[in-house]
């Protein structure tokens, strides 16, 4: 049946870019987007670049390394201002390991970094309702700690057999 359409030799024409009113509303929509996400993300980047460039990763492995429990949920602190994308945190948590942070911490680190970091939350932010994002800042980092704790208790008992 497409290839009957495609044999057509009449030109196709989209309806919507004929009228001229719906034409600028759609460009002055994609500026107002654009400039909100625009505002947003470069406040974003701009203070997870004043959070992560001081501190050296030998001290966040310093003390996020111990045995302690406190370390998986203290873990959102480096996460958070962290921007964690798929290419970026494979060798970051490698690193983290080798350098003694405990795997559950190094787990809750990368979901929550990848959750809810600030300039994923500065972009969700300027879109949602207020309670639509408390509710998943609340349900990610839920998930942190369940993710980490469950790791590390999986590492644990991997180790005991």
């Amino acid at each position: 049946m497409w290839i009957v359409y495609l044999l057509k030799s009449e030109p196709l024409v989209w309806s919507f870019w004929g009228e001229q009113s719906r034409v600028a509303n759609f460009w002055k929509e994609c500026w107002e987007t654009g400039w909100l996400l625009l505002k947003w993300m470069s406040f974003a980047f701009l203070l997870e670049s004043l959070i992560v460039a001081p501190i050296p990763a030998e001290k966040v492995t310093q003390w996020f390394g111990g045995d302690s429990g406190w370390t998986i949920p203290f873990s959102p602190t480096i996460g958070i201002p962290a921007y964690l994308n798929g290419y970026a945190v494979i060798p970051l948590v490698a690193g983290m390991i080798e350098k003694g942070m405990v795997p559950g911490t190094v787990m809750a680190f990368m979901v929550t970094g990848g959750e809810t970091s600030i300039p994923a939350a500065m972009g969700v932010h300027a879109l949602v309702r207020r309670d639509v994002f408390f509710s998943g800042l609340i349900f990610g980092l839920g998930a942190e700690f369940l993710a980490g704790y469950g790791f590390q208790l999986w590492v644990e008992f991997l180790m005991l057999i």
